[in-house]
């Protein structure tokens, strides 16, 4: 009894660290890529990869192996498949029956792109210490751009025992291996015209932390690597400009000539370009990234985008672009990352087609330069979205390409701002009421979700806010603009009644003063911390409590304040008429913390100051 207490005492102390080969469902064994690239910019691809099944887990998960492909632009065969069971060298091989190979196509159905498909292979005997062996070849016979070859990948996420990679290239071969922690090598060599680039693991590739909370690398410390045929973007897209430009000097569709005239009633350059977005949000349903046709990256002519009413982020992106120019502004189509995190900083250093996956329109209006994402369902021109902000993008300019970056995001930008009041009711129950206020960013999933949902759905997500999950007696919500497509700021009567009026204390009535949002993340274990900390975008909140009909217990001060390079938050409790309030600001600057930052002297004293104010802390009240 003594020894399984202790072993559960043990597992629960454990400290954090990166996963190892008992930690993790499956490992793969070994994962060996050769490439070959031809003078035209055509490749071949054959990849060998040897999973071992840890536990259950890992069975289900890597029973049955999905690969997709562009089966226009690109020619894939399965060269092996099986299944192996047994200890090495005594291994029994059961091979996937070709009726267990389903080729089927991915996403949704148009002659308009490339087909894209999917091969599903389902393994068979796959147990716990099984090995699933594969090895497919995957031939790009169609290139995106002519002459033309680039490449990058990063082994975010993975637990690879053995990783090679081996480019053998006709054309020149730039590349960047970006590996801080220095587990891969990379030699490279020229002999007969062709260049020979190989990158191996010196170690196993556990990217993974377990035994810690909120476990995150930042891009910049996960090993990748990018490969090009150019050394620079001054060439890159040169061959596909021309024909951008040769679409764009189309005449408008009447569908788009509406879509411009409805712009032209605005009396602002921003409403203008918030119009054009919010009328190709209304006129065209959004087909999905960054889709390939005839093998390349060019978006279809503007008469056949309007007949649809659909299009992917390069059809959109043409559109807003030819509607922005219609009404006498700059405006070129624009590639970009789109996520929540782009891809380390030299992921960016030559040419690579991985850094983009999304198109948008860059647009200068009135000396004010937007990055207009067309396939959002809503249009918020007073900024950037989130998920394009502050990273690179390549503009085709009509005299050719240009690597710039969209903007950052800045606290201000995004801003919750909440005032409510709080009587303490006889029978134990809490009347809530004020204003529940959202601006910019922070404005942009209300108004989505009041758009297209029914309004007690949305009455009832801002209640479930306001109430912080407690458990809700009557609410009554105000109305604001739920039926526009552009963002606005919007501040939102609300009152409600919870079944609860705080923590009961020897003492009086207990508000409790914690807070889990960017204060929270803030407060993770850090002690022997391996990984990063995501916070989140950066953004203000501001909430004001005015606690009704009581008074402060205790002489004790809770004001506190804190400014550092990452976040400013600060408290104040002050006597107001007839009660107290507490007034607090938490401005995030900063959405990654660095596991150096995390583990220094000052972040500790920070941590334990930052503790004692927003998480151990409550105020104790007594009636009037």
């Amino acid at each position: 009894m003594l020894a399984g207490l202790l072993a559960v005492f043990v597992s629960l102390c454990a400290q954090a660290k990166l996963a190892t080969n008992g930690d993790v469902p499956y490992v793969i064994e070994f994962d060996h890529t050769n490439i070959q690239v031809e003078a035209d910019g055509q490749s071949t691809l054959t990849r060998e990869v040897m999973i071992r099944v840890n536990n259950d887990q890992g069975r289900e998960a890597q029973s049955v192996q999905s690969l997709s492909f562009n089966s226009r632009a690109q020619k894939f065969r399965i060269l092996k498949a099986e299944t192996l069971n047994g200890p090495p060298g005594k291994q029994i091989a059961s091979p996937v029956p070709k009726g267990d190979i389903e080729i089927k196509e991915v996403g949704e159905m148009s002659q308009a792109f490339d087909s894209l498909k999917s091969a599903g292979l389902s393994f068979p005997k796959v147990g716990v210490g099984s090995r699933i062996h594969m090895k497919y070849e995957l031939k790009n016979v169609e290139v995106a751009i002519k002459g033309f070859w680039s490449s990058g990948f990063s082994l975010a996420g993975e637990n690879i025992e053995d990783f090679r990679l081996r480019v053998q290239s006709k054309l020149p071969l730039y590349y960047n291996v970006r590996d801080l922690e220095g587990r891969l090598t990379h030699d490279v060599m020229t002999k007969s015209g062709v260049t020979v680039l190989e990158i191996k693991s010196k170690s196993p590739l556990f990217t993974v932390a377990v035994q810690e909370e909120a476990p995150f690398f930042r891009p910049d410390r996960v090993p990748s690597v990018s490969m090009s045929s150019l050394p620079d973007w001054s060439r890159y897209g040169s061959g596909l400009i021309p024909q951008h430009e040769a679409l764009l000097a189309k005449p408008l569709p009447a569908l788009l000539q509406e879509i411009k005239k409805r712009a032209e009633t605005a009396k602002t350059s921003v409403e203008r370009v918030q119009q054009v977005a919010a009328g190709i949000a209304q006129e065209f349903r959004y087909f999905g990234d960054w889709r390939r046709r005839h093998g390349g990256y060019l978006p279809r002519g503007l008469n056949e985008i309007a007949e649809s009413r659909y299009g992917d982020c390069k059809d959109l992106a043409m559109v807003a672009t030819a509607i922005f120019r219609s009404l006498g502004y700059r405006s070129n189509l624009a590639w970009v990352f789109r996520g929540e995190l782009a891809p380390a900083a030299g992921a960016y250093e030559y040419p690579v087609d991985t850094a983009f996956n999304h198109a948008i329109s860059r647009v200068e209006a009135d000396g004010k330069v937007y990055f207009v994402d067309a396939t959002n369902p809503v249009a918020y021109a007073q900024g950037v979205y989130a998920d394009i902000a502050d990273r690179p993008t390549f503009v085709l300019y009509a005299d050719g390409g240009k690597l710039e970056r969209t903007p950052p995001l800045n606290p201000s930008d995004a801003v919750f701002n909440s005032h409510l009041a709080y009587e303490f009711q006889p029978d134990g129950s809490m009347l809530a009421s004020g204003t529940f206020g959202l601006a910019g960013r922070q404005a942009i999933g209300l108004t989505a979700r009041a758009f297209y949902s029914p309004v007690e759905a949305v009455n009832y997500d801002i209640v479930r806010s306001v109430a912080n999950n407690g458990k809700v007696l009557e609410s009554m919500v105000g109305d604001f603009d739920r039926g526009s497509r552009i963002v606005k700021d919007v501040s939102i009567p609300v009152k409600l009644r919870l079944a609860e009026s705080g923590l009961t204390t020897s003492a009086g009535i207990g508000y409790p003063l914690f807070r889990d949002d960017a204060v929270g993340r803030l407060l993770v274990d850090t002690k022997d911390r391996i990984s990063d900390l995501y916070i989140e975008t950066p953004s203000t909140t501001k909430t004001k409590v005015d606690l009704l009909n009581v008074r402060k217990v205790g002489r004790v001060s809770l004001d506190c304040s804190f400014n550092t390079d990452y976040i400013e938050a600060s408290r104040k409790v002050s006597e107001i008429k007839n009660g107290v309030s507490v007034e607090d600001t938490v401005i995030v600057k900063k959405a990654i913390l660095s596991t150096t930052t995390l583990q220094s002297p000052e972040f500790a004293k920070f941590q334990s100051s930052l503790r004692t104010c927003f998480n151990r802390a409550a105020l104790i009240l007594e009636k009037r």
